[in-house]
């Protein structure tokens, strides 16, 4: 049952995240993020949304740490699939391997 708990509120964090940054409150968005990924260091869904919003807010170090983190995670997941977007872990990995490469390239170019 602890279990059980601590995965529904992981979930609710989750949630609770996505509407905030959909409200534009990206620091709070990123706290519950945040404790999402305390309560389940893998929490896939978790980790993609705060390298999402760090993108946003211009932290390409934490983006990458963070998207870097969801590649490892979907590559020990090969094959399933991924609560990131419908897609299978595969394409996440893919996906935000090129995301990593963009943006770590506009970065050295001095684009935002």
């Amino acid at each position: 049952q602890v279990g059980q708990a601590l995965g529904q509120e992981q979930e609710q964090g989750r949630m609770v995240g996505v509407i905030l940054s959909s409200l534009g409150e990206a620091e709070a968005a990123t706290k519950a993020f945040k404790r999402a990924v305390f309560l389940e260091p893998d929490f896939i869904e978790a980790l993609y949304h705060l390298g999402l919003l760090s993108l946003r807010q211009g932290r390409l170090r934490f983006a990458i740490k963070y998207l870097e983190n969801v590649i490892t995670v979907a590559k020990g997941r090969d094959g399933e699939s991924s609560a990131v977007a419908g897609m299978t872990n595969r394409e996440v990995v893919d996906v935000l391997q090129a995301e990593i490469r963009y943006h770590a390239r506009a970065a050295e170019d001095g684009e935002p």
